[in-house]
């Protein structure tokens, strides 16, 4: 098993052309019989500018992958639900082991907006063609604040 090198430099090769699935490898000259090898040079022709556009825009760019909307709310919705876990937090250390109120609308909302943003980052992660950085960081966020109430609530329920 190979683990990643986060050090190594990758490199992309941009606008290449999107080979056809009908293409055999027996149709590449080095593997066709001579005759027709001196056939096709003969056929060739020099390139034309329009040959050229037309190859251009026959090619993918890779660098406008656009990024899921649905993605990014989920990661605004993983950072209102941390934000809530810290005033929670910062709250029960205020209030010295009696919490308030406050601390209990605190921990709902964080858990009510982070099973919100794990059902966008789900529906989100359907969206094959988009960019899915921001949906996996808003998944994280959510998962990590549900998982800590999770625990949370399972102690308290134990004790």
């Amino acid at each position: 098993m190979r683990l990643p090198n986060p050090f190594r430099k990758k490199e992309y090769k941009f606008l290449t052309p999107v080979a056809k699935s009908d293409d055999s490898i027996l149709e590449r000259p080095e593997f066709l019989p001579e005759e027709e090898r001196v056939r096709r040079s003969k056929q060739r022709r020099p390139k034309k500018k329009g040959k050229q556009n037309q190859q251009l825009s026959s090619l993918i760019s890779y660098l406008k992958k656009p990024h899921s909307e649905t993605g990014l709310t989920a990661l605004c919705g993983g950072v209102v639900a941390v934000l809530f876990t810290a005033l929670a937090f910062f709250s029960m250390l205020q209030a010295a082991g009696e919490p308030s109120l406050t601390v209990s609308a605190a921990v709902m909302s964080a858990m009510l907006v982070s099973i919100y943003g794990i059902y966008l980052a789900v529906t989100a992660l359907r969206e094959k063609e988009k960019n899915q950085l921001y949906t996996w960081i808003g998944l994280s966020l959510c998962g990590l604040v549900m998982v800590t109430w999770l625990i949370a609530q399972f102690l308290g329920l134990s004790s």
